[in-house]
């Protein structure tokens, strides 16, 4: 064989070996994830709204999962941290990925609220981000 052969056959090998499934949230699909989180959010007994991230799969490290809580409305972010461990643990992670789940590595979503449903210093037509970090959003309450 040519080296130009055995080259070929090198990257094809390398690319199915790459493809195929190598931890327990590789496989997952997302809407397992979502559904894991939200029932670990009634299962605790928290109201109130979800906000769930997803992050891209070449966003996230191997053997995260793609979709996680973020503290928002009655959801503080101890709360997050253990909807996010619970549906970690129900999906079948190790602890140490399970570990990796805390307020540091997650967007805090903060909201500008108005009484009224105005968005205070975000305008009529504003993008969802607003200053970088906060989001504005339309709230009565």
């Amino acid at each position: 064989m040519t080296d130009r052969v055995r080259l070929l056959i090198s990257a094809t090998a390398i690319s199915i070996a790459a493809s195929l499934p190598g931890m327990a949230s590789a496989n997952i699909a997302v809407e397992d994830q979502r559904s894991a989180i939200l029932t670990c959010k009634r299962q605790n007994g928290i109201s109130g709204a979800a906000y769930i991230e997803q992050r891209s799969s070449s966003a996230r490290a191997v053997g995260q999962m793609d979709v996680m809580i973020v503290p928002y409305d009655q959801v503080t972010i101890l709360d997050a941290d253990r909807i996010n461990a619970c549906a970690a643990s129900r999906l079948g992670l190790s602890e140490a990925e399970i570990a990796s789940f805390n307020s540091r590595k997650r967007t805090v979503v903060r909201s500008i609220r108005q009484p009224y449903g105005d968005r205070k210093g975000c305008g009529r037509n504003a993008s969802v981000l607003y200053r970088g970090d906060l989001y504005c959003q339309w709230a009565r309450r």
